[in-house]
């Protein structure tokens, strides 16, 4: 019914309307059932790290750069390198060696990836060398290494790739911080930029948003559709079990009203007449409204 109606409103308005359910359970068959409608839509989330390769490595090196000692980061970088270049450089020898060697292991690895058959992984030495160098040059170091990240990322067609959802990311993250700061950036204030944004890729303008209520909070859009308000979706069984008058239900009545609240002109609550194969009554929240 949802679908339906969003379908008839054309696409003029799709761009405007957002789907709110307590839990991605609800939002994710209401999503196929959109593209199955040949509707624009994304089902968005806070996604705290890159997921490609090739961006969980660039992250890695620029903080290479800054923090050259950090063994944690250091495997990080290895293991991404060793996917995209499709290598097999064991972080825990070049640990050992560059130890041995009186070397940073950021730079040992440069040399070693410098030496191997990968075009991809020489390209990438090259950027972690003018690093270690001068950690001050990374803007001229990203912009040439980008076009190589893209490049290794390409898939056969019909294929996903999370690289190009991961550049759109990064390049919103560095507008975001970089009007945040007011200034050109260094890579210090980039680095702790990056670890406080999400990394999900800017939403097309023109789609529908699948949000849960918790990341709706402080967004508004024209028309919202509140689907699941049913006994055991919104309240939640497990608020359910601790009875009407709890922390848990008060805090379950908040989400509700932030989820209406987020609402321009027009709202629609939905309950459907059974949730994977259950019956559950009409919620609370809609006896208190007077709607049932």
């Amino acid at each position: 019914m949802v679908v339906q109606e969003i379908v008839s409103q054309g696409k003029q308005v799709w761009g405007r309307t957002a789907i709110l359910g307590r839990t991605r359970a609800l939002l994710e068959p209401m999503l196929a059932c959109l593209k199955a409608h040949s509707v624009n839509a994304v089902l968005a989330q806070r996604r705290d790290n890159f997921l490609s390769p090739q961006f969980v490595w660039l992250q890695a090196c620029l903080d290479q750069a800054v923090h050259p000692l950090n063994k944690r980061g250091f495997v990080v970088l290895v293991n991404a390198a060793n996917r995209i270049a499709d290598l097999q450089i064991d972080p825990s020898i070049l640990i050992a060696e560059a130890e041995a060697a009186g070397h940073s292991p950021f730079e040992h690895w440069g040399v070693s990836a410098s030496a191997t058959t990968s075009s991809v992984a020489q390209e990438l030495s090259k950027l972690a060398a003018k690093l270690a160098e001068s950690r001050k040059d990374w803007k001229q170091a990203v912009q040439l290494v980008i076009p190589v990240l893209l490049d290794s990322a390409k898939v056969a067609e019909g294929a996903v790739s999370d690289a190009a959802d991961d550049y759109s990311a990064w390049t919103n993250c560095l507008k975001e911080i970089r009007s945040e700061a007011g200034h050109d950036l260094d890579i210090v204030e980039l680095l702790q930029g990056l670890a406080l944004r999400s990394k999900e890729p800017v939403r097309d303008p023109e789609s529908v948003a699948l949000l849960t209520v918790h990341s709706a909070k402080g967004l508004e859009f024209d028309f919202v559709y509140l689907i699941g308000l049913a006994e055991g979706e919104m309240p939640s069984w497990q608020s359910l079990q601790k009875g009407d008058n709890s922390p848990e239900m008060e805090e379950e009545r908040r989400n509700c009203f932030v989820a209406i609240t987020r609402t321009r002109e027009r709202l629609e609550l939905t309950v459907a007449g059974n949730y994977r194969g259950w019956k559950k009554g009409p919620s609370r929240f809609l006896n208190e409204m007077s709607l049932v």
